[in-house]
């Protein structure tokens, strides 16, 4: 029966790969490659909030892992009038992870907000003395020489007429356009703070329950190998990445913690 069962998951999944294959062949017919690239772009930014949960999940990780194993269970431990101890200690660490996570996000725009938004009255406010600089190095240069101010007499009513009728219409074409595309960078931002929440969201579930969905992916891939031997050596593999890749993030973010710290010093 086990066999019956994983040769037809087999098979289903593999009809839905064809399925989608062949739908996708006959938007490319239909209506070219950019409606085919338009609906990928679409299906991409529909997955964003997943991708950006697992993402998050992925690296917080190490951390609740940490907070957990070290601090919250030999804490319950202790307490032998306490019940569903593992479920509590995993609730607090994640809760502290989030808060730690929210934390650092915190700080990080505490620091770079607050500069940016420096640097930019900086010029504005000097961009007055900038223009008078300006001025008086045209007005010491056609001092100076009395060619170029000859010159610049002789051209300057076809140079007034020129900005008049040609660079001020572009100006303001220039500012519309301006306009329009800051108000779809903003609507673009919200977009984009509203996919990180439902990241987050979806990184708490994860988290929360990260031992149940690692079985269900493990039930797939025995499901969908043909062999137990062969989905053996698959899992092998993602758990050999996943110490490789875990452990050059976490080197990474000790090595920028360090220069951070350096740094703020």
């Amino acid at each position: 029966m086990k066999g019956f069962d994983k040769k037809y998951i087999r098979i289903g999944l593999l009809l839905v790969i064809c399925a989608c294959l062949c739908i996708s062949f006959y938007f490319l017919m239909k209506n070219g490659a950019e409606s085919l690239i338009a609906v990928k772009d679409h299906a991409v930014n529909t997955m964003l909030p997943f991708i950006n949960g697992l993402v998050l999940a992925y690296l917080l990780n190490p951390i609740m892992k940490a907070i957990e194993e070290r601090l919250m269970l030999p804490l319950f431990e202790k307490n032998e009038k306490l019940k569903n101890k593992k479920t509590l200690a995993r609730g607090l660490s994640l809760l502290l992870t989030i808060i730690i996570f929210a934390l650092i996000l915190t700080g990080l725009i505490v620091m770079i907000v607050p500069q940016l938004f420096s640097s930019i009255q900086s010029i504005i406010l000097r961009t007055p003395s900038y223009l008078a600089s300006l001025n008086r190095l045209v007005s010491d240069m056609l001092k100076n020489n009395p060619d170029f101010e000859e010159l610049f007499n002789t051209y300057s009513g076809r140079l007034e007429t020129l900005i008049n009728n040609e660079v001020l219409p572009a100006l303001q074409s220039l500012i519309s356009t301006v306009s329009s595309t800051l108000l779809s960078y903003v609507y673009g931002f919200v977009q984009s703070i509203i996919k990180f929440i439902v990241g987050i969201i979806l990184c708490v579930y994860l988290l929360f329950r990260k031992e149940a969905y690692l079985a269900q992916c493990k039930k797939v891939v025995y499901a969908f190998m043909s062999s137990p031997e062969r989905a053996n050596q698959l899992i092998n593999n993602a758990r050999f990445t996943n110490r490789t890749f875990g452990g050059f993030i976490t080197g990474k973010l000790f090595d920028s913690l360090i220069i951070g710290i350096i740094t703020f010093i």
